[in-house]
């Protein structure tokens, strides 16, 4: 069993015209000194508050391995860099944007500042960019190779990828988000808020396949659908007849991993009295993704 310890969020908040979901300005000074951090971007910052966050809530300093999911990375950094190549023709550019424009700097950035050395690594696998990286620290602990894992996912809303999703009608039926959420998650069971009972990543698109694939997932598990909260991205769930069903993205808006988040959401309602929670992930009706948390 691997248990979640603590968590740490960043929302998004609606803009004035109401067409989308940023997160506000992040704060940053309880961990990083205001000179060290005038350069991060709002994805870098808007990680360390929610990785270091995380830590603080589980009564951890250093994870034994920090593993991070993001389907676009830090996007502003890019451009800022690309945009420079373009106005200075290639020369005498600042290198910082470039930097810092990696998928894996929020990883290393919560490396240096908890000092962790052990295993580090970002998945970039779109919708199932989260799911992918907790899935890989949960083999870690199959392996023995590790007692505590941060393991989260985040991305950024940019106007650049607004332009892009607005001529593809990527955003149809939810509003573009942003943001993230990370968790320590360990064997221990002391003082866990939650379990994450199982996980299924499932690649296929095929309709009938992917509730195929949710009502295994159900069956192997014995999930009782009459006193379960169904959590989900995936516009199959009007096809079940689960009583309690929820969309998050209401709150977190559509983003490569607002699973993360719609974890998060899922640990509120154990909190609150619920026994078993399923969140069930499918971005713009790709990949899926089950994982079942139960209250411990």
């Amino acid at each position: 069993m691997i248990y979640i310890l603590g968590r740490g969020a960043v929302y998004p908040e609606k803009n004035e015209d109401g067409t989308e979901l940023r997160c506000p300005k992040p704060d940053i000074k309880e961990f990083m000194h205001p000179k060290e951090s005038r350069r991060l971007s709002r994805i870098i910052k808007n990680g360390i508050l929610a990785g270091m966050n995380a830590l603080k809530d589980a009564g951890l300093e250093k994870p034994d391995a920090i593993v991070t999911g993001t389907g676009l990375g830090c996007l502003s950094d890019t451009v800022k860099f690309m945009n420079s190549l373009l106005k200075f023709n290639e020369e005498n550019l600042n290198p910082a944007p470039f930097i810092y424009s990696t998928h894996n700097t929020v990883g290393g950035q919560l490396s240096i500042l908890t000092g962790s050395k052990g295993y580090n690594s970002t998945f970039v696998h779109r919708g199932l960019s989260f799911e992918s990286a907790l899935k890989d620290a949960m083999l870690l602990f199959e392996d023995g190779d590790l007692s505590t894992a941060l393991v989260g996912g985040i991305d950024e809303l940019t106007d650049e990828y607004m332009k892009i999703a607005k001529r593809m009608e990527l955003h149809k039926d939810h509003l573009p988000g942003e943001g993230g959420a990370f968790f320590v998650i360990g064997k221990e069971k002391k003082n866990a808020l939650a379990c994450i009972a199982d996980l299924k990543l499932f690649f296929k698109r095929d309709k009938d396949a992917v509730l195929k694939a949710f009502n295994g997932f159900v069956d192997k598990n014995q999930i009782d659908t009459e006193n379960s909260i169904l959590v989900s991205l995936s516009p199959l769930k009007s096809s079940l007849n689960w009583k309690k069903v929820i969309d998050p993205r209401e709150k977190t808006g559509e983003f490569m991993t607002a699973s993360a988040l719609a974890v998060n959401e899922a640990l509120d309602m154990l909190e609150n009295g619920e026994k078993t929670v399923v969140v069930w992930n499918s971005f713009l009706n790709m990949e899926n993704s089950f994982i079942l948390l139960e209250r411990v």
